[in-house]
């Protein structure tokens, strides 16, 4: 199991935080998903022997947010 968090830009709504989560914690691997709008911070629990980061920020990406590095 491992743990990523990503600062993303664009999430400022809740429906921007819905769809977000929705998306993420329908990828198979993902646990868990938390989202702070306040910072724009999102909180992935995934197992990494399924799924990895870059899977993790190109859905995110897909969606039309932007992954802040």
């Amino acid at each position: 199991m491992a743990t990523i968090e990503l600062s993303v830009e664009g999430l400022v709504s809740i429906k921007s935080e819905k769809e977000v989560s929705t998306i993420l914690v329908n990828l198979n691997g993902v646990e868990d998903v938390e989202i702070d709008l306040d910072d724009g911070e999102v909180t992935i629990e995934y197992d990494d022997d399924v799924l990895g980061e870059d899977d993790i920020i190109d859905a995110i990406e897909e969606m039309g947010y932007s992954v802040i590095y």
